[in-house]
């Protein structure tokens, strides 16, 4: 099951790094625990191995329950007042 779920993230990281080759961003997505970091890392240093001119690589993670979390209090006092 390991080894299946590294060469699945592997291949990932190969299409994400083809998708480079003609676009300048790409969005990923990939469920809670698939290693989404790993492989952003991964094709990070694939991308300044390939081109040693690469000025900025910019990997954003929008964590949905972390924002709620932010929020939700100042909503509920404003809710409540």
């Amino acid at each position: 099951m390991l080894r299946e779920a590294i060469e699945l993230q592997q291949r990932a990281v190969s299409q994400l790094a083809d998708k480079l080759e003609t676009k300048d961003d790409i969005t990923f997505r990939a469920p809670t625990g698939s290693g989404k970091t790993y492989m952003m890392a991964d094709l990070m240093n694939r991308v300044l191995e390939k081109d040693s001119d690469v000025v900025c690589i910019m990997f954003v993670a929008c964590i949905l329950t972390l924002c709620i979390r932010l929020e939700r209090p100042l909503y509920l006092d404003k809710l409540y007042r």
